[in-house]
């Protein structure tokens, strides 16, 4: 994967240049590049544009690899409910291990992805990266 280095908080580490989900023209591709970013533990954080103060929250592909096949997944939080950082905002199990999402930093849940609950979650085994479709909640920073 192509990346860079992101010179903001010390969280997050790197810009992808290659967003893996299909996109129907190459202004949606360099939004997409420039919007994203990556964790420490490895999930994306993205968001539609620089002066937005929310973003949807997912798994990298190397994540999704180390993981396996997601089988079962669990909100710890509601739409509305507020967290804090390093707080667990999703409980995922796949067929090598469980783990959380961890909250990169404080905020409300702005909204769920129940789209993927159940047996969609082959969404996220088959495509990680895509922001469209393979994101786990909606999260609002708060200061």
């Amino acid at each position: 994967m192509f990346s860079r280095l992101c010179a903001t908080s010390g969280s997050i580490k790197r810009i992808s240049l290659f967003n893996r989900c299909r996109l129907s023209s190459k202004y949606q591709v360099m939004r997409q590049y420039c919007n994203k970013t990556y964790t420490e533990s490895d999930e994306w954080l993205y968001r539609e544009d620089h002066t937005s103060s929310q973003y949807r929250i997912g798994l990298s592909k190397n994540a999704s690899e180390l993981l396996g096949e997601l089988v079962y997944i669990e909100f710890n939080f509601e739409d509305g409910d507020e967290f804090n950082e390093d707080e667990d905002l999703v409980f995922i199990e796949s067929v090598k291990a469980a783990n959380s999402i961890k909250a990169p930093f404080n905020g409300i849940i702005v909204k769920n992805n129940n789209e993927i609950d159940g047996e969609n979650l082959g969404v996220i085994n088959d495509n990680p990266e895509c922001t469209d479709e393979s994101w786990f909640c909606e999260i609002k920073k708060v200061d």
